[in-house]
């Protein structure tokens, strides 16, 4: 499936394809960052309101029915709708100064469109649904990893805040979104090449990092999906490893499978630790990731809100009180103003720390 991917080029979109004159506005790193910082400066602040209550989930979503419908963490973003793609319509993000496929943003489009057919049951919307999930179909690429035949979508290109890193490469935030998405177009259409493609997205957490696939185990036997699985480099992120979780049981969920649930009890069972949830408590925020070699990342507010609403969804899931609790008190601390300042200084610092990368990536690109 290589050449679907492809097929427009080295990363999927023509080289002399024309520059978005939106998304790239400031088009610098410096710029970029002084802009994003600003506006999540806004939220800290409560300057400016977040969209939604966190902790308030649509009461259409069900959690544990057979059918499939509005994901666990929905909530109306129209801005999904006006995602760039490329001529074919895969969604793509501007890396480098460069135009680039990403699965991850394909999926949260295609699932957007889902949930505006589930509230208007537009058959218009149904068929566009159904043409991201026949993308992400054509795009994905059966690979053996470790020995175990795999369905996977790679990424072209290495994420700007890391070290070099080997391209391509998988995720598990994307390998699990697309679960979700083909879970669901297999729901709508009967089609089982839908499902097999969700089937052999889960055996991507079955093979270990070393191999080439997404799961890590730490010295006391404890599971981890890593988003960026790069071996000698792993961050253990934890939105990535939580939305694995809802893949795989939105796997369970449709099929029945036992390799998934066994795979969504061991997540859970790792991310139920108190030490581990420790170790994304800072005390005053929730951390982004724990990279060993230069501390926990303090999280920026969307993924602060968002860690909170994932962790009650695993409250719904499996009814361990420890998420709810975890869940309570990382949002006491968007309520606490000595936390807030906390959680400016130390964002602030790290950018500071982080200039000397973002003018090199500015030097690098076109």
């Amino acid at each position: 499936m290589r050449d679907a991917w492809d097929r427009a080029g080295p990363e999927g979109v023509p080289s002399d394809a024309p520059p978005s004159p939106a998304s790239e506005v400031p088009r610098t790193w410096l710029g970029r960052m002084w802009a994003y910082g600003a506006r999540q400066s806004a939220v800290i602040w409560r300057k400016r309101k977040w969209p939604y209550d966190v902790r308030q989930f649509d009461p259409r979503v069900d959690f544990f029915g057979p059918t499939l419908g509005f994901h666990y963490i929905y909530h109306p973003d129209e801005r999904l709708a006006h995602r760039e793609t490329d001529e074919r319509g895969f969604s793509i993000v501007h890396i480098g100064g460069r135009r680039r496929r990403q699965p991850t943003t394909h999926c949260h489009v295609a699932m957007h469109l889902f949930h505006r057919y589930l509230e208007s049951h537009d058959e218009g919307l149904k068929a566009q649904f159904l043409h991201k999930a026949d993308l992400l179909l054509e795009a994905r690429e059966r690979v053996t990893l470790g020995g175990t035949a795999c369905d996977a979508w790679f990424f072209r290109f290495e994420v700007p805040s890391y070290a070099p890193h080997p391209v391509p490469w998988i995720g598990c935030l994307a390998q699990s979104w697309a679960i979700s998405v083909l879970c669901r177009a297999h729901q709508v259409t009967g089609r089982q090449d839908f499902l097999d493609a969700a089937v052999g997205s889960m055996a991507t957490y079955t093979v270990p990092v070393a191999d080439g696939g997404l799961r890590w185990t730490d010295p006391a036997g404890r599971a981890y999906y890593e988003k960026h699985p790069y071996p000698g480099k792993l961050r253990h992120v934890l939105n990535g490893f939580m939305s694995s979780l809802m893949g795989l049981y939105d796997l369970y969920r449709a099929t029945g499978s036992e390799e998934a649930k066994r795979l969504f009890d061991d997540g859970v069972a790792t991310l139920a630790c108190e030490d581990v949830l420790d170790r994304y408590d800072r005390g005053y925020i929730s951390a982004y990731d724990q990279a060993p070699t230069r501390g926990a990342l303090p999280s920026w507010p969307r993924y602060h809100f968002l860690h909170i609403r994932q962790l009650l969804v695993l409250h719904r899931l499996t009814g361990l009180e420890v998420f709810r609790a975890r869940a309570e008190r990382w949002y006491a601390y968007t309520r606490d103003p000595v936390c807030r300042l906390r959680w400016m200084l130390e964002s602030a610092a790290f950018r500071a720390r982080n200039i000397p990368r973002y003018i090199r990536q500015t030097i690098r690109a076109p």
